[in-house]
């Protein structure tokens, strides 16, 4: 759900695709559509990341901030917050549905296509 109200609030096209892939004892989520790639805060790096190699902490606001592991230069992982992480329920930041998404997900994968001007969401959950 996280997915389809994250396209309707921020995609600049009409057209998304949803893709579920059933491989037990995985699910797979593809969330396809065209449009500008995710955009950080300017503090933040930006894509395409030039060293893949590290952990970048990244924020779409003040108070939402993400840690993620590049897996190309516009390809990471959403990383799981450390425990000792407290979330103020009150401070619900832009993009809240990504951190939830991250929570719940096994893995969580965003991925740009600059030639085709495509973002692909991949959410994986094992059963």
């Amino acid at each position: 759900m996280e997915l389809l109200t994250n396209s309707i609030k921020h995609s600049s096209e009409a057209t998304t695709a949803i893709q579920l892939v059933i491989d037990q004892p995985h699910l797979s989520i593809h969330k396809i559509e065209k449009g500008l790639k995710i955009a950080f805060s300017s503090s933040s790096p930006q894509i395409p990341f030039e060293n893949i190699k590290n952990v970048l902490n990244i924020s779409f606001s003040e108070s939402n901030k993400h840690n993620i592991q590049p897996l190309g230069a516009y390809k990471f992982k959403f990383l799981k917050p450390p425990p000792e992480d407290d979330l103020d329920i009150t401070q619900m930041p832009e993009h809240f549905g990504l951190y939830i998404i991250t929570l719940a997900a096994d893995s969580f994968v965003y991925q740009y296509d600059p030639e085709l001007g495509e973002n692909t969401y991949t959410v994986r959950l094992n059963f």
